[in-house]
């Protein structure tokens, strides 16, 4: 994990250089109390995410997919950002980062 801590500090500062307080046009100090926050979230997150792909004995297998499915009445449609498999198990990883959490307007039953 302490390779991968470094490797994802390297991203997190990459990608704030690149995306730096005067891009968004935001005062300097709440950008970097904004940085320090999401940096540690986004450390917290990988963490935790790795814990649990061990203990549940899954690997990422494919990224970006679209789904379609359906479940007696119910027919689900969408694109999952990651599928994880192994152990006889799957688990399907949508990562939220913007917008707002569907509404029973937005589901479809067939």
């Amino acid at each position: 994990m302490e390779g991968l801590g470094e490797d994802l500090a390297q991203s997190i500062d990459a990608s704030f250089k690149e995306h730096d307080w005067r891009t968004l046009g935001v005062y300097p100090l709440l950008w970097e109390s904004a940085r320090r926050r999401m940096s540690a979230w986004l450390a917290d997150f990988v963490a935790r995410d790795l814990e649990l792909l061990g203990e549940l004995g899954l690997q990422p297998a494919r990224f970006e997919v679209e789904l379609e499915g359906r479940g007696g009445e119910l027919r689900l449609h969408g694109r999952a950002d990651r599928v994880d498999l192994g152990s006889g198990h799957s688990r399907i990883v949508d990562y939220k980062t913007a917008g707002r959490a569907p509404t029973t307007s937005s589901t479809t039953r067939s």
